[in-house]
């Protein structure tokens, strides 16, 4: 199995219980409950409060009107847009949120070096990489929501590619080649999506080996996830600059066709889980993980 696909797995099973499942928990309600009470305190104090009565009533007759006048008509041409470029979305909502996960793995972590707890957390029986991996797996299934938030886009993207929703493919139906050339194209696009997410996550528990502190730890994860992002772009781009030219002369042979845009994506691909796994390696190394420790990611116990 596929390295990528096997930590996405992995990482989505919910970790075992355990002392330090429990004290993740408790500290993750404990922020909760301290932001609430800073809001509380925050809006009783503020003497914007005695004019807030006044804001409401005013929006209540201003947003009706400004949604008709502005906010419908505009929302068809953002309709519209949308399915002409919806295959370019799912690169972008990737982005956005390997950027959020990745930053928030690493400060999560790095949090237990400033609290002076990591060296004590990480003689649990899986050393600091079972560490770094049960704090991945806590994140992932206290923002599940998050991840049900990109689902849809990558149902309308893949829809795009497929029946060709784009404002000019709109009324045209694509003969064979173009057909199986788009399914192509939908597979590595959700394939792409999952590789995406794999390296946010391999990345947010990389860097924390070394960044002690929780702004070092979220700018560095999320500014090498955006390398990272940008590199294997920047090869679809290149491999694409050379391949797409072979295939659209009318003379060539439906098979040529669509061998080619097979090995493009294949090589897109294949690059990118290549990089993940240099990543992969390079954090074992960094956290000098043992076979044991290793273990835990095919048994999932952590």
């Amino acid at each position: 199995m596929l390295l990528s696909l096997h930590l996405l797995l992995t990482l989505l099973t919910p970790p075992a219980p355990s002392p330090l499942v429990r004290r993740l928990l408790l500290r993750d309600a404990a922020d909760k409950a301290d932001l609430a009470a800073g809001r509380h305190t925050t809006v009783r104090r503020s003497p914007l409060r005695r004019i807030a009565p006044l804001v409401r009533a005013a929006l209540v007759i201003i947003v009706p009107i400004a949604a008709i006048l502005f906010l419908f008509p505009s929302m068809i041409v953002v309709y519209l847009s949308a399915l002409a470029y919806a295959p370019v979305m799912m690169p972008v909502i990737a982005l956005a949120f390997g950027l959020i996960f990745t930053g928030s793995v690493a400060a999560s972590i790095a949090r237990e070096h400033e609290n002076r707890t990591y060296d004590l957390l990480s003689v649990i029986p899986y050393g600091r990489f079972g560490l770094h991996w049960l704090y991945c797996r806590n994140w992932i299934r206290l923002n599940q929501r998050q991840f049900w938030f990109v689902l849809p886009f990558m149902g309308i993207g893949a829809a795009s590619l497929l029946f060709g929703l784009g404002v000019i493919d709109l009324l045209s139906a694509p003969p064979f080649v173009s057909l199986v050339q788009r399914l192509l194209l939908v597979a590595a696009y959700l394939f792409d999506a999952l590789q995406s997410f794999a390296a946010a996550a391999v990345i947010g528990m990389w860097i924390p080996a070394a960044a002690t502190n929780r702004i070092n730890a979220r700018l560095n994860a999320m500014g090498l996830f955006a390398l990272v992002q940008m590199a294997t772009y920047g090869l679809l781009a290149a491999l694409g600059g050379v391949v797409l030219p072979l295939i659209n002369p009318p003379n060539i042979s439906q098979v040529v066709q669509i061998g080619m845009t097979a090995l493009w994506l294949l090589v897109f691909l294949a690059g990118r889980e290549f990089l993940i796994v240099a990543l992969w390696r390079a954090m074992l190394a960094q956290l000098n993980v043992t076979t044991t420790e290793l273990d835990l990611t095919s048994r999932a116990e952590v």
